[in-house]
């Protein structure tokens, strides 16, 4: 029987941690058949001692010398003597996990041939003595992923071009990475970056598995050669430029696949000159200005919305010049958009939501900004009145008493008021990126959409934490869609399934007006998903842009998604609404299974906080409910999870796949309940 696991262990002066390196591997208590590779990188402390004593009497051990060249030299020397069907990279003062060993054998066996896998890790601190939890910016595009569940191929998912470039956190197939000649870059630091690329590049099985099989050491003493910020670091140039040829040879510009290694390769130069000192930084700060300057500026426009885009970098970028403020755009004197911002006691955080409206990459004579204050009760009429001072384009509607309800009526005022060809609106809590309003006034004005979306990151308040849209899973099927081939109902059933905010919405202010599309009126909450079906049902065209441009706020005091029993029982006047609204429409019928979906997983969001409103609410429902049987309703517990993902994302995430089926059972009995009752 084959091997099936080599693990390669390249070593340099590790005499104090190869012992617990090697040990993780031999307390694994499985039958994988695996051979142990060591490569002694020339270590001039007692590594090798220390290495011989551990492996001694063990026959799947082979342990290799080399004068120093560096880990990618070493791992690059293992591989010539590797005979696993795997590859596992593991680091000399690093270790596994107890169960990793079986957990990379089940993987093995029930995914044949998979190129690569990638799995979870987490950090040990030696100086705080507490473990850490993966890179954010890796976290979140492994959950960003909508094929975690199954075997895909890296044009699935670029956006793993976007991931820290370590190859242990990887198994590799022995005969892909044979058959393509990957080899690791044989500089002293950013040996992996290459390799990394190029094996995820090539490989058309890909699998993420969210088991935590790894943990890196992060040196307290500062001795790893990531702190290492001298001439050796020109070597990140060496391997990038490797990268940028490789890519280029597999047409990625051609494929559109760029943006995410764009993303990467800049901000790990940012990351560099923030380091770097004296000649080395400005040497860096040339090379990334170059490198800037080399992109088109629709690539640029997209970098600087893109999550992976650092504070640091974005100033960067803009202090080059970079976008061009409005420049994609002739008729200067023409006023294009009207934003809209309801507002109502949010003193802490308006300036930063005015101040990132006034910051678009637009001129000021192409968009006019409406403020409509619902009588707040702090500062947040004189800090509007600020911005009206010291931009023209600003004006302030102060409504004398406070409207019933949520923003529903003050943003009725604001489409009202509104002179510009397309509408978009703001929520006065949450921050916009500079070049939003412009990307989607250009992708409008290009398709002729009457609805035009982005992607939005959250922003969680009390954990301050910054996270992908709670809709992704939906969104990339929309984005993935070739709108101009695909029927316009399936687009539409498609854009129903994304959460109903208005703000990430551009609206052709004609179209509004034809349909008479408002907010309903009264006072309750939620007013947006009615508003989201009567636009998303009506529009005869819709358009995406697939960037990240808002960052909404979630956990705030005071927010309406804290809303109280009686509020929350508004989504049975919405249901009611949307129905009435789809009975009135030519195509009623069309859209009944995607409003089953709807009001099924806004109630289990709703029901559990509902209280003494439960039983009230449910017989609201039933009552919507009589133009479907049981057996339609029954029909969702015979649905997989990954098609009930759509309607369910936000929800299974938090509450798990198995609460969604009891949730459906529990809905069916209650429901019959009040069905017998009368």
């Amino acid at each position: 029987m084959s091997l099936a696991l080599s693990i390669i262990i390249p070593v340099y002066n590790c005499e104090k941690t190869i012992r617990k390196c090697l040990d993780s591997i031999f307390i694994q208590k499985n039958d994988l058949k695996y051979e142990i590779i060591i490569v002694d990188d020339g270590s001039s402390d007692g590594t090798v001692e220390v290495v011989e004593s551990v492996i001694a009497g063990r026959g799947n051990v082979k342990f290799i010398h080399q004068e120093n060249a560096g880990a990618g030299a070493a791992r690059n020397k293992a591989l010539r003597y590797a005979s696993g069907d795997y590859l596992l990279f593991i680091d000399g003062d690093d270790y596994i996990s107890s169960n990793s060993l079986n957990i990379l054998k089940i993987e093995m066996q029930k995914n044949e041939d998979l190129d690569v896998l990638i799995f979870m890790y987490r950090y040990y601190d030696e100086g705080s003595c507490v473990f850490k939890k993966m890179s954010q910016r890796d976290a979140e595009v492994y959950n960003d992923v909508a094929f975690q569940n199954r075997v895909f191929s890296f044009e699935e998912c670029p956006q793993l071009h976007e991931c820290i470039t370590y190859p242990w956190n990887k198994l590799f197939r022995r005969s892909f990475v044979e058959e393509n000649n990957l080899t690791f870059s044989e500089t002293v630091v950013h040996n992996d970056i290459f390799f990394n690329i190029a094996s995820l590049t090539r490989a058309r099985r890909i699998r993420i598995i969210h088991d935590i099989l790894y943990v890196h050491i992060i040196n307290a003493k500062g001795g790893q050669l990531t702190q290492v910020f001298d001439a050796r670091r020109l070597d990140v140039i060496r391997a990038l430029n490797q990268c940028d040829a490789f890519l280029h040879a597999e047409g990625m510009q051609k494929k559109g696949m760029m943006l995410p290694y764009v993303a990467f390769k800049a901000n790990l130069l940012d990351w560099v000159i923030m380091k770097a000192e004296g000649e080395l930084q400005e040497r860096f700060i040339i090379y990334l200005r170059d490198f800037l300057h080399m992109l088109d500026q629709d690539t640029i426009i997209r970098l600087m919305g893109h999550r992976m885009a650092t504070p640091a970098l974005k100033n960067f970028m803009r202090k080059m010049g970079l976008p061009k403020r409005g420049e994609r755009f002739t008729d200067d004197n023409r006023l294009l958009l009207t934003i809209i911002i309801p507002i109502y006691n949010v003193e802490p955080w308006l300036v930063q939501c005015l101040q990132s409206v006034a910051d678009q990459t637009l001129n000021s004579e192409n968009f006019e900004v409406i403020m409509v204050d619902d009588k707040s009760t702090d500062l947040c009429a004189d800090i509007c009145r600020d911005f009206c001072t010291r931009y023209s384009h600003f004006r302030l509607i102060e409504l004398p008493e406070n409207t019933p309800g949520g923003a529903g009526i003050p943003s009725n005022i604001g489409i009202d008021q509104a002179k510009g060809e397309y509408i978009g609106f703001v929520d006065s809590d949450d921050y916009i990126e500079p070049e939003m309003f412009e990307e989607l006034l250009l992708k409008a004005m290009d398709t002729g959409a009457d609805l035009t979306l982005c992607d939005f990151n959250i922003y969680y308040q009390k954990e301050k934490r910054l996270a992908p849209s709670n809709d992704q899973k939906a969104w990339k099927e929309l984005c993935a869609m070739d709108f101009k081939k695909v029927p316009l109902r399936l687009i539409r059933q498609k854009t129903l399934a994304l959460s109903a905010v208005p703000w990430r919405k551009l609206y052709r202010r004609d179209f509004l007006e034809k349909f008479h599309i408002r907010y309903p009126e009264g006072d309750f909450f939620y007013e947006d998903n009615p508003l989201h079906w009567f636009a998303v049902v009506q529009a005869r065209r819709i358009a995406v842009v697939d960037m990240p441009c808002i960052t909404h706020r979630i956990g705030r005091v005071g927010q309406t998604m804290d809303g109280k029993p009686e509020r929350l029982a508004a989504f049975a006047i919405h249901a009611q609404t949307i129905h009435d609204f789809l009975e009135s429409t030519e195509n009623r019928d069309e859209y009944k299974i995607e409003f089953l979906r709807w009001f099924l997983s806004q109630s289990a969001w709703v029901v559990p906080k509902l209280g003494k409103y439960r039983s009230e609410y449910l017989r609201a429902l039933s009552q919507l409910c009589r133009g479907t049987t049981l057996e339609d309703l029954k029909s969702y517990r015979k649905m997989s999870p990954h098609k009930i993902s759509t309607m369910y994302y936000n929800f299974m995430l938090v509450k798990g796949h198995w609460y969604c089926g009891k949730f459906i059972r529990w809905f069916i009995k209650e429901f019959n309940k009040i069905k017998k009752e009368g």
